[in-house]
């Protein structure tokens, strides 16, 4: 059987609907498994075209539906898409089979044809970003082609830079289909909207350019029942937070429109429905990533005025001692606002592993560290923590700062030693990964003079426990680059 019987069979097999659909698979096989492939793309240009415009393709199980994509591909690849467009598959039909369709892979292969037509502002003037919202809001469509849908939207207007693009997606009729989104009551509209707004909106929108509504909710909605939107909605402001202190200069003017779901975020931390929540230790952890968060927003205004109101970090001090919760905000919280708690800093010691993490957050102050450093940062308190994995995890730490890292050098030969010990000694991965970073950074943050006397002994370990062997100086720099790039 010949490459053109193949093909006919295959067409009268997807327009039959009394044909099983695994035979169409089997012809594909066949057609696949055969050799020139090239000579025979005449034969088969009438499959593609029918393909992109024949209905009943869209009647296909996803097995089957693969195996045309699988072709497809392979046919596609040898074309420019402007002979694409002039032989095959008109303009509307790509867009055609855009909504069409809910196979993943479909999707991914006709929207990398469509991204490779340029300019790509051609697009802006079609339907097509009207359909890819639209099809946001098919809750029957799997989260795989949700995401191909988001990352090519994401390619459209901002790998492309295409201002008509992102004009489009601020016209009126898109607005209004976001805010169908938004008052649908549905997790997935809202989570998808919550989405497409901190992935592909944020990076361009200015102020006024979208409705507050879109993204801003009442305190209910953070204490109601459905616990997965709860986490959703306030990882959505944690990930708006970060592009905020990423980027403030841009994006400083919608801090102020989130005023209010900074409190309401910050009030879960106390709020006594919470307490009594089956699933609160899911939210909890949101809010305190969330509340930390905002203490390292630039000029420290939100941060202040909601620590002023409910005393976020006394609360935090006071039973850190027994509250996970509790260490988990000191061990995240901006140490700025630690370095008045003398008493605190006064008292607190390593006398219990998990408040390691505290402790770590305490070196980054180089005047907190000059208080707590005589109490936990000692040879008896070092030498006291249960293994190497807790010791060179603190030390990472203090090798990252030159006031710490001064004190390990000149105050602690003991820990250098354990340090410094026989790199083939250590059997836990983890551990060894520590040691090497340790020493890394050591070596890349220190001048031969600063390292003093271990200078040798730091090279000559982290090149034996690089590759086995000593390296030159001149070499070390690179090996360690391709370690940790």
């Amino acid at each position: 059987m010949d490459a053109e019987e193949l093909s006919l069979q295959i067409i009268k097999a997807t327009r039959d609907d009394c044909v099983d659909v695994r035979d169409v698979e089997k012809l594909f096989g066949k057609l696949l498994s055969g050799a020139d492939i090239e000579n025979r793309l005449e034969l088969v240009q009438s499959l593609i075209k029918y393909l992109a415009t024949g209905s009943s393709f869209f009647e296909l199980d996803d097995s089957s539906q693969n195996s045309v994509i699988k072709l497809l591909s392979l046919l596609l690849d040898k074309y420019s898409i402007d002979y694409i467009l002039q032989n095959f598959y008109s303009l509307n039909d790509l867009i055609n089979f855009i909504n069409l369709t809910k196979n993943n892979n479909v999707f991914k292969l006709i929207s990398n044809l469509l991204l490779k037509i340029s300019p790509i502002d051609i697009l802006s003037n079609t339907e097509l970003i009207k359909i890819l919202i639209t099809k946001l809001n098919d809750v029957e469509l799997s989260l795989g082609i949700i995401n191909s849908i988001e990352d090519f939207i994401m390619n459209l207007a901002l790998v492309n830079n295409s201002e008509l693009m992102k004009r489009r997606l601020l016209s009126h009729e898109i607005i209004n289909l976001l805010m169908s989104m938004r008052n649908s009551g549905k997790d997935k509209q809202i989570v998808r909207l919550l989405d497409l707004i901190s992935n592909v909106y944020l990076n361009f929108v200015k102020d006024g350019d979208i409705p507050t509504y879109l993204y801003s909710f009442e305190f209910k909605d953070f204490i109601q029942d459905d616990v997965m939107l709860v986490v959703c909605i306030i990882d959505f402001h944690n990930r708006v937070l970060s592009k905020i202190i990423e980027d403030n200069n841009r994006l400083c003017w919608l801090s102020d429109k989130l005023v209010n779901q900074y409190e309401y975020i910050v009030r879960l931390l106390f709020d006594q429905n919470l307490a009594d929540h089956d699933n609160k230790s899911f939210i909890i952890n949101e809010v305190t990533i969330f509340t930390t968060q905002l203490s390292y927003l630039p000029e420290g205004k939100y941060f202040d005025n909601l620590n002023g109101k409910y005393h976020i970090i006394d609360r935090a001090i006071d039973d850190y001692t027994y509250n996970d919760e509790s260490i988990s905000l000191l061990s995240k919280i901006n140490p700025n606002y630690l370095m008045n708690k003398q008493q605190f800093l006064k008292d607190f010691a390593i006398y219990k592993v998990k408040f390691i993490p505290i402790l770590n957050n305490l070196i980054q102050k180089e005047s907190i560290f000059e208080i707590v450093k005589l109490k936990n940062f000692n040879t008896s308190s070092l030498k006291n923590l249960p293994s190497l994995k807790e010791l060179f995890g603190v030390l990472v730490v203090m090798s990252s700062f030159k006031w710490s890292t001064f004190h390990l050098l000149n105050h602690l030969p003991s820990i250098m030693n354990t340090l410094l010990d026989n790199a083939f000694d250590i059997v836990e991965p983890e551990v060894f990964e520590l040691k090497k970073q340790i020493l890394a950074n050591l070596i890349f943050s220190n001048t031969i003079e600063e390292l003093g006397i271990w200078n040798s002994k730091i090279r000559e370990t982290y090149s034996l426990m690089l590759d086995g062997k000593p390296l030159k100086d001149k070499d070390v720099q690179v090996a360690v680059y391709d370690q940790f790039s």
